[in-house]
C-alpha cells in the first residue's frame, strides 16, 4: 500500500457512512483521477452502492480487510507518537505492561491544547499505570475485557468509535470492541 492508496483508505475507514467518490476527492486533497485509479485498482476491498449517476463507496466485511484495519491502525499510532514523543516513556511503559488500551478525546482528534488532559481507555481488570512517566494530566476509563458489551451501549462508545488511536491491543479492540 503506497501513501496515495493509504490517504484513500483512511478516509473511507474513518467514515461513518459510504462516501461519494467526490467525497473522498475532497477529504484526501487529492486529483479526482488519482482516486478514481485508486478505488478501480482496489475495487474488490469495497462494497458499491449506485444512487442514480452517483457509486458510494464503504468497505467489505471481508478477512482482507481487517488485515487493511490493522494497518491503518498502526499507521494511525505511529502518526500520534511521532506528534507526542513526549509520551513515548509512558506509552513504551503500558506496552510492556500488556495492558490493551487506545486515546480518545482531544489528543486523538489531534486538537488538543496546553490544557488538555489525555483521555485514555484500558480494557483490563488492573488498574496499574505508570502515571509518573506521564507528563499530562490523564482521564483513565478502565473497561473489564467481560463487559466490553455494556461500553458498546455508552454514548461515549461512539466517540471512541469516531476518533481514537489504539497503542496498544490492536487485534482486541479491532475484533471486540469495533466489532
Amino acid at each position: 500500500m503506497n501513501e496515495k492508496e493509504f490517504k484513500v483508505f483512511f478516509e473511507i475507514y474513518n467514515s461513518d457512512k459510504a462516501l461519494y467518490l467526490r467525497d473522498i476527492v475532497k477529504r484526501t486533497n487529492m486529483p479526482y483521477g488519482t482516486v478514481q485509479g485508486i478505488i478501480n485498482k482496489n475495487k474488490y476491498l469495497f462494497d458499491i452502492k449506485i444512487e442514480g449517476e452517483n457509486k458510494y463507496f464503504s468497505f467489505r466485511n471481508n478477512i482482507s480487510n481487517k488485515y487493511l484495519f490493522h494497518q491503518i491502525e498502526i499507521e494511525r499510532t505511529k502518526v500520534f507518537i511521532q506528534k507526542n514523543p513526549r509520551l513515548r516513556p509512558f506509552i513504551e511503559k503500558m506496552q510492556e505492561l500488556k495492558t490493551p488500551f487506545l486515546v480518545f478525546g482531544s489528543f486523538a482528534k489531534d486538537t488538543a491544547c496546553k490544557n488538555s488532559d489525555l483521555n485514555l481507555l484500558f480494557i483490563s481488570g488492573k488498574k496499574e499505570t505508570p502515571d509518573h512517566l506521564c507528563p499530562i494530566e490523564i482521564h483513565k476509563i478502565f473497561i473489564n475485557p467481560k463487559k466490553i458489551s455494556e461500553l458498546k451501549k455508552e454514548a461515549l462508545y461512539r466517540e471512541i468509535i469516531k476518533e481514537h488511536v489504539i497503542i496498544f491491543g490492536y487485534d482486541l479492540f479491532l475484533t471486540e470492541v469495533f466489532e
